[in-house]
Order: structure tokens, then sequence, then C-alpha cells
């Protein structure tokens, strides 16, 4: 059975002002595109060019789950319509709930989502 080989990936950068972009866009097409073929390095597969010359010394320092044990993916509060105000007063009235001596009950029940 034969070895199964991977896909040559080809990468090229368009910078500049949208008319440049544009300009550069009608005049070129797939043909005309100065490409740049990219190495595929096991396992991440980068679909952009990287330069792994300082790899080795990279993978000697930690993990960031070495040096955090916990982690999650930040704060979601789910109630952003409820936290995003358009006014000074609209916000200090929603910060009155939270600051009154409201039960968290009743708290709960006054959300309007």
């Amino acid at each position: 059975m034969s070895e199964k080989k991977l896909a040559k990936i080809f990468y090229a950068d368009l910078w500049g002002l949208r008319k440049e972009k544009y300009d550069y866009l009608f005049k070129n097409d797939v043909r005309t595109t100065k490409w740049q073929e990219l190495e595929l390095a096991s396992p991440y597969y980068f679909f952009v060019p990287k330069d792994f010359a300082l790899q080795v010394e990279y993978e000697k320092f930690w993990k960031v789950t070495e040096i955090f044990k916990e982690y999650s993916s930040g704060i979601k509060t789910h109630r952003d319509n409820f936290v995003v105000g358009f006014t000074k007063e609209e916000l200090k009235q929603r910060l009155r709930v939270f600051t009154g001596p409201l039960s968290d009950e009743l708290v709960r029940q006054s959300l309007i989502y």
C-alpha cells in the first residue's frame, strides 16, 4: 500500500488600502499571484508562514496548563442586554438593583432578558 502524501499548501498576503487591494485583484489572478509554499509541520499544520527556528527553546518553557491548573474560556455574563446601557442614568438604575436591599430572588425575578 502506498504512503499517503499531504497536500501542498501555498500562501500569499495582500496588504494595503482597499483601493490598492482592488487594483491588484483586478490586474491579477491565481496564476499571477506570487505564492509562497508552506512547509507542513505536524501536529499543527499552520496555514500561514511560521518561523520554527526557536521551537526547541520555546518548548523548554512551562505549558499554560502547567501554570494554571484551573482554566476557563473567560468571563461570560449571558446577560449583556441587562448590563449594557446607553445612558448614564440607565446604568445607574440597573446598578441600584444590585446595591439595594433586595434579596437575590427578587433581583433574579426583576431581570428582563
